[in-house]
């Protein structure tokens, strides 16, 4: 919550007529002029907030056949039954404030198998302080952190807000397929924003 002070600060000066110990004044003993009444207020700096991360991204099904063909498969995002694919980022620190978004991936297992992967994020993005709607890339997401947006690209500023949806272009490839088995596999993000590398909001 911002908090707000208002403070005001008043002088009167009068205009008087001093007869022995007696202080009159009259209607005809002041003068025209101006006085000055100082107006102030402050603005507390607001907080650097992860708003929202998808709550659960799912990626299109294939046979084993299918998938121990390819090197290295690649699975395309299902957008029909993926979960709020949305990340919000907040930044109303002040003018100039900068951040980053990173975030990794997990091993995904079903039962006794565990394969590894990797994801790339996709889609469109809102940029802050601006109309424009840009193409998101997110890079490249694995088991260590992965820079996904920084507030370079979401132009917050330290005054706004920035959403990004992913869509098309989102995808998984598996890079271990050594245990593949029928069934489906589950797996974890975690996201992490921070200011610097001692300040951080996580999710995951």
């Amino acid at each position: 919550m911002q908090l707000t002070r208002i403070t005001l600060l008043a002088t009167t000066v009068l205009a008087a007529t001093v007869l022995g110990n007696t202080v009159i004044a009259h209607a005809d003993d002041t003068t025209d002029g101006k006085t000055t009444t100082r107006a102030n207020f402050t603005v507390n700096p607001g907080t650097l907030s992860l708003v929202s991360v998808p709550t659960e991204i799912n990626f299109e099904s294939a046979t084993l056949d299918q998938l121990l063909a390819t090197k290295t498969p690649s699975l395309a995002m299902d957008a029909k039954t993926s979960v709020n694919p949305t990340i919000v980022v907040q930044d109303y620190r002040g003018t100039g404030s900068e951040w980053n978004l990173k975030a990794n991936v997990s091993s995904f297992k079903n039962g006794s198998s565990t394969v590894e992967g990797t994801m790339t994020l996709a889609g469109t993005a809102d940029l802050a302080n601006t109309d424009a709607v840009s193409t998101f890339n997110g890079g490249t997401i694995g088991s260590g952190d992965s820079l996904v947006w920084s507030a370079k690209e979401a132009n917050t500023n330290g005054i706004d807000q920035a959403t990004e949806t992913l869509g098309s272009g989102t995808q998984l490839d598996l890079t271990n397929k050594e245990g593949l088995q029928n069934g489906t596999y589950k797996g974890t993000m975690t996201w992490t924003l921070a200011n610097d590398q001692s300040s951080a909001v996580s999710q995951g």
